[in-house]
């Protein structure tokens, strides 16, 4: 119980920290959040940690930290980012939808 309380305690804040952060800073940072997702998996595929028979973990210590959960997030982000930016397009045509739609099939592969 203890252990779950200090995780719920790190959520809390890391959602009032991330609540802070302008979101032109989002939009901004939006493609080096996707690199950083896909290095990541990548990096599981290097140096990952196999726990139950599966190889989706990265070890720092005694954290563990699973990738797919930050590729997950930064892909959320990139995807909003460009739809702010070309939502014209991607409503007008077909090429708009398939821009972003190529890192999204890139990091489901991964």
């Amino acid at each position: 119980m203890i252990r779950h309380g200090i995780f719920i305690v790190m959520g809390l804040t890391g959602a009032v920290i991330v609540s802070k952060i302008p979101m032109a800073m989002w939009q901004r940072s939006g493609p080096w959040l996707l690199f950083l997702g896909l290095a990541l998996l990548v990096l599981v595929l290097l140096i990952g940690r196999e726990v139950n028979g599966s190889t989706r973990w990265i070890g720092f210590g005694p954290i563990n930290l699973q990738a797919s959960e930050i590729a997950k997030f930064s892909m959320v982000i990139y995807l909003a980012g460009y739809l702010v930016r070309r939502l014209s397009e991607v409503r007008s045509s077909w090429k708009g939808v398939a821009k972003p739609a190529l890192p999204l099939a890139f990091l489901c592969c991964c």
